[in-house]
């Protein structure tokens, strides 16, 4: 995106440079969190970790299932997102809730 920016000598987008930086910033330490926890079940012995695995790959689908059948259009998929403003300032805690 900057290589483009530099090449082409537009403006380059600063604000969407920033956002792409802060969700690496997020993305990352929280891919290792979930790696971390996923190396952790397949150290379980033998059927355990198939066990804990299983519930929780069910647990996820169940969800995942769940939220793709409660939207039915684009709104309700906006409603369920927080907005910018909620993002941006952090005054509220947005939480995942799993609505069955």
């Amino acid at each position: 995106m900057t290589a483009s920016g530099f090449a082409a000598r537009r403006n380059l987008g600063w604000a969407a440079l920033k956002k792409m930086v802060a969700a690496w910033v997020i993305t990352l330490p929280c891919s290792l969190c979930i790696g971390a926890v996923v190396a952790q079940i397949a150290r379980l012995p033998d059927p355990y970790d198939l066990i804990v695995g299983g519930v929780i790959l069910a647990l996820l689908f169940v969800w995942g299932v769940s939220l793709a059948l409660s939207a039915k259009t684009m709104k309700d998929v906006q409603q369920r997102l927080p907005s910018d403003e909620t993002l941006a300032t952090g005054e509220e805690q947005v939480l995942l809730s799993l609505s069955l």
